[in-house]
């Protein structure tokens, strides 16, 4: 009734109704984007559209009803009195300054799923290069761990494999006495072959081929008692070593069953431990893939405005022409409040 008094005023509010109209498409369609990101993410806009749609009209519908809410409730027009002109004027802004910062926070939640789709492109090249350093990242934290272990158990085997070294060394005394032995025996046996030369006056080897005992069968019966002594000890000292061995022996056949029963513990250990790595690089792959809801979007917007000076520029100023665009309304109502008095303002007032 009181436009149809004022049709001067008419066009104002169409218009002033249209952008709120404008505002709330803008928030149903960029809702539908956002709820489709979050639940299917970037890449599955088309097959989610549809399912979700109805909650983007649904968003829609509460932004036109509070946009509505925040144009319709009044902001009275500021007198023509020039004494309470700026008065009034600072009371409006006032007035109006909580709708305006509730109306930009809306336009702010509206304008990044548009840019979020506008930009789609270089954020899943950005989060495909995320993606990438975080399998990385998690692959050398899981190799350095699973290497470490695998190196304590590989010097465990090592030690449990290999063979005692006393035992080594006392086997090899009892094989070099041995050797010795036998040069002895053959020695005393070569030194007996010739006193019976000498003795019986034949002229073999180093004989003198005079019959009976002389000084060379003494000094022959000498070396042999000599000799005989280095026997007699050789064989002293092979006696003690072969029992030393054969204890060492007796320690290490004990010592060896329980190694074997270790050393088959550590190489099942070291089965499992290779094969967790790769579950655990697996783990690491499909969770770095899954990273890519919403907020991981936003990241990496925020990134491509900061890594680029030209989409910087291109992001912000896209973002304040939405900003602009879904805060219009309020805009509008404020500048409208801001004029002076005409006669619709009076006639509402009555």
């Amino acid at each position: 009734d009181v436009l149809a008094r004022c049709p001067t005023e008419t066009e104002k509010y169409v218009g002033l109704g249209s952008t709120v109209v404008v505002a709330s498409v803008l928030a149903a369609i960029s809702g539908t984007i956002a709820m489709a990101t979050a639940a299917g993410g970037g890449d599955q806009l088309g097959s989610w559209m549809a399912r979700l749609a109805v909650i983007g009209v649904g968003y829609g519908a509460v932004v036109f009803a509070v946009d509505r809410f925040l144009v319709s409730a009044p902001l009275n027009p500021v007198a023509d009195e020039p004494t309470r002109r700026w008065t009034e004027i600072a009371s409006t802004l006032a007035g109006a300054a909580p709708r305006l910062a509730l109306a930009v926070l809306m336009a702010f939640l509206m304008a990044e799923p548009l840019l979020l789709v506008t930009f789609r492109q270089e954020i899943n090249t950005r989060i495909a290069d995320t993606h990438t350093e975080r399998v990385t990242a998690a692959t050398n934290t899981i190799n350095s761990a699973v290497d470490t272990e695998l190196a304590r158990i590989d010097a465990r085997i090592d030690v449990l494999s290999a063979s005692d070294p006393a035992l080594t060394a006392s086997v090899a005394t009892v094989q070099e006495l041995d050797n010795e032995i036998g040069d002895a025996t053959r020695t005393v046996a070569e030194l007996r072959a010739q006193l019976r030369n000498e003795v019986a006056g034949l002229t073999t080897g180093s004989a003198t081929g005079r019959p009976g005992d002389g000084p060379v069968a003494d000094e022959l019966r000498a070396e042999i008692e000599l000799a005989e002594i280095t026997l007699a000890a050789l064989t002293g000292r092979q006696n003690r070593a072969t029992s030393q061995a054969d204890t060492l022996q007796t320690t290490a056949t004990a010592t060896a069953a329980s190694a074997a029963t270790e050393l088959g513990a550590l190489n099942e250990q070291r089965r499992a431990v290779t094969a967790e790595r790769l579950v655990d690089i697996g783990t690491a792959g499909r969770q770095a893939a899954a990273s890519d809801g919403i907020l991981a979007r936003i990241e990496a917007l925020e990134w491509l405005a900061r890594s680029s000076p030209t989409a910087g520029l291109v992001v912000w100023m896209l973002r304040g022409w939405l900003l602009v665009l879904d805060s219009l309304p309020v805009l509008a109502k404020v500048v409208m409040s801001l004029r002076r008095r005409r006669p619709y303002d009076e006639l509402l007032a009555a």
